[in-house]
């Protein structure tokens, strides 16, 4: 549904995948696997329909009916669909659990292509999904230890909510108090353009 009406506009969420070998996937599939969330928002993931399928499958509480339409830019993306701008086409072996250069790398990309797109006005606001901050790292992409997004991307940041997690397990993460040491803390990032 596309209208004149801003009022009437849903949000474009750009969301990134994070580690694809993390808890990422489950996250942002649990998250819209819930229909409701589609009366607010039209979600573009920028990652992998593969990588995305092979997620829900592992997803016992996923309604297995949630598909993924694939989109080549988030100019393309749909009200009520969950739309994928694919990254790669190829294979990707997938270790849960573990840090992989192939993770870092399509890490990279994701978080670079949504900012591009939030700079360019396509999509509203980013929400990342967590990564790994030693396999995202790139002779030309410097990760720092504490993330500004506006430092990686010239994305100036309208609103950034910081976050602590440590992961007992892929499945059941807990959250600190924002009082954590600096060294155990994730970001999430919400930007609105």
């Amino acid at each position: 549904m596309t209208t004149n009406n801003k009022e009437d506009k849903k949000i474009k969420v750009a969301i990134t995948h994070g580690d694809i070998n993390g808890v990422g996937y489950e996250v942002i599939l649990k998250t819209f696997g819930d229909s409701r969330m589609y009366d607010i928002c039209t979600p573009v993931l920028y990652g992998s329909t593969k990588v995305a399928s092979y997620h829900k499958k592992l997803l016992t509480s996923m309604p297995q009916e949630m598909t993924f339409s694939s989109v080549r830019d988030a100019s393309e993306a749909q009200d009520r669909r969950f739309n994928v701008i694919n990254l790669t086409q190829d294979e990707i072996k997938i270790d849960l659990g573990k840090s992989t250069d192939i993770a870092g790398k399509l890490s990279r990309e994701s978080l670079n292509r949504a900012c591009d797109d939030l700079k360019a006005g396509k999509v509203d606001v980013l929400v990342t999904a967590p990564i790994n901050k030693r396999n995202i790292q790139a002779p030309d992409f410097d990760f720092p230890a504490t993330p500004n997004i506006s430092r990686i991307s010239s994305v100036p940041p309208r609103l950034c909510s910081w976050s602590a997690t440590v992961s007992a397990s892929a499945s059941s993460p807990t959250t600190l108090p924002s009082r954590t040491s600096p060294q155990r803390l994730h970001t999430t990032c919400f930007l609105i353009n």
